[in-house]
């Protein structure tokens, strides 16, 4: 009797299989992946791009993020000696969906640059930071970044490395303001040591191919020569693309959950965690 509970026990722990199909293999698709195959279940990853974890491609050109390059590296060799069933060069349809026929569908798309209103910002010499390292868009040696959180302040750093003319546009009156301490004194240093000019209170109000027309507070306005203009104003959730996955799935029947940027735009470590649970608790 003893030994037929501690089966009726074990089996009482089992998860009965499901499909879980992910869309997006970003840090927090990798993660819900590892997650669900840890329940027993089956899972189809596909990535949109060629390769996986192409979000943290940036790190691969800034030298101090070298611990997003190996948690990267380590997340992309996970997946590749585990049972999960990659698709590359794949963006998840309607069609996909009702093909696959899933019991779930994570969806981890990511986010996209988010684009302020300044005049003048489709010209050809402007790029954005969110995703300039999935291209081969390359800065020019005279660049104004617009935008001095994190993201603006990593590649001011990174380019003034390389030898380049930075200079850091920021809206409010402090850069990287969303770094947690230890990060933050490393940027002010490193922008110190560099040199690099941080124009902060200023507003970008309007981009030409000479470079940018920035306002002050006190309506000052002046042109910082550039041969480019980045935009590192963050990224915002592809809303649209993910409502029409899960309008898909709601209309098949099929279990639905955003994870990552698509679902909320935050740090690598809310995406991963995120991620990860919705896998594991699938």
């Amino acid at each position: 009797m003893g030994r037929l509970r501690e089966i009726a026990r074990e089996n009482s722990f089992k998860t009965a299989e499901k499909k879980i199909l992910i869309a997006g293999g970003g840090p927090a698709g990798m993660q819900a992946a590892l997650g669900a195959l840890e329940r027993g279940h089956k899972v189809i990853l596909c990535e949109a791009s060629d390769s996986l974890g192409k979000t943290l491609s940036y790190s691969d050109h800034i030298e101090f993020k070298q611990d997003i390059r190996k948690f990267r590296d380590s997340l992309i060799s996970r997946i590749e000696n585990s049972q999960v069933e990659v698709r590359m060069n794949t963006a998840v349809t309607p069609e996909l969906i009702r093909n696959a026929e899933p019991d779930l569908v994570i969806g981890a798309i990511g986010g996209e640059p988010f684009i302020p209103p300044i005049e003048g910002i489709a010209d050809n010499n402007v790029l954005y930071a969110a995703s300039m390292h999935q291209s081969v868009a390359v800065p020019g040696n005279k660049t104004v970044i617009i935008g001095g959180g994190l993201m603006g302040c990593e590649e001011a750093i990174a380019l003034a490395q390389e030898g380049k003319n930075v200079t850091v546009v920021e809206m409010t009156d402090s850069i990287a303001g969303e770094a947690d301490s230890g990060l933050k004194q490393m940027i002010d240093e490193k922008i110190a040591y560099y040199n690099i000019p941080v124009l902060t209170g200023c507003s970008c109000m309007k981009i030409t191919e000479e470079g940018a027309i920035v306002k002050n507070k006190d309506g000052e306005e002046r042109m910082l020569a550039a041969d480019s203009v980045l935009i590192a104003a963050g990224v915002r959730p592809k809303d649209s693309e993910t409502n029409r996955l899960r309008d898909t799935c709601y209309d098949l029947g099929i279990d639905f959950i955003a994870v990552g940027d698509c679902k909320k735009t935050g740090r690598i470590r809310e995406a991963t965690t995120g991620g990860y649970f919705a896998g594991r608790n699938a």
